[in-house]
């Protein structure tokens, strides 16, 4: 299912935000140490705001809870995983858990704990961003809220980014890991016009900006932002 390609950029805002939102904070970066499942909380990030947005309720929901019961469906808990797959589990399982009644291991488990009895939300179905298309990334993230997506997180400057607007020569278009657009906006220096997206990642709040990163946004798709853009539909 792909976004309705009728739309006119001249209605869309020039900048738009989810971080300052306390549903962001309420799942106020939790780690993701030594695992690869950014990829999960990409996914809660975005179910979170759905969430939020359809009953008002700030809810920190359970990474570990996609870990442990996703893997018929190719996902490898901290050896990796799809966000595509993630939101598919919460559609087929008919909903998911929260941090709180399944907290957070840094590890797998290999046995699903899921418990129907207190589920908190659900997923109904998934919309795939047209790959490439920042438009289209831009008109989601305006209307719809947080966006989980995948970037090329390779490099040493990205994993070692302060502040600023990240832009380098040396990201490439092959995402490998997953983080959460929340936002987009624009910085002026010089008479020059810097457009940025805002990403929030899974690295603590030690990385970046406060967890956060201005990426650099326009027609390049850097780091291939919007390779892999999806979110859910409750």
């Amino acid at each position: 299912l792909f976004l309705n390609s009728i739309w006119n950029p001249a209605s869309q805002p020039a900048s738009a935000s989810w971080s300052s939102l306390e549903l962001l904070q309420a799942s106020c970066f939790s780690p993701q140490g030594h695992c690869g499942s950014c990829w999960a909380f990409s996914a809660t990030g975005a179910l979170e705001g759905l969430l939020f947005k359809k009953t008002g309720k700030l809810v920190s929901l359970s990474e570990q809870n996609l870990m442990d019961c996703s893997w018929k469906l190719g996902n490898k808990g901290c050896h990796g995983g799809y966000i595509s797959h993630a939101f598919e589990y919460v559609r087929q399982n008919g909903g998911i858990n929260s941090e709180q009644d399944y907290p957070y291991q840094e590890k797998d488990e290999f046995n699903c704990h899921y418990n129907p009895e207190a589920r908190v939300g659900n997923c109904t179905s998934l919309v795939m961003i047209p790959p490439e298309n920042e438009t289209a990334l831009e008109q989601a993230v305006a209307t719809m809220g947080p966006i989980s997506l995948a970037v090329d997180a390779h490099s040493f400057q990205f994993h070692f980014y302060k502040s600023g607007i990240f832009a380098s020569s040396w990201c490439t278009h092959h995402v490998n890991h997953a983080m959460l657009a929340v936002g987009y906006g624009a910085e002026q220096e010089d008479n020059k016009t810097t457009n940025y997206w805002i990403l929030k990642n899974s690295w603590t709040e030690k990385w970046g900006e406060q967890g956060y990163m201005r990426l650099v946004k326009g027609d390049d798709n850097h780091c291939g932002v919007a390779n892999q853009a999806c979110y859910p539909i409750m």
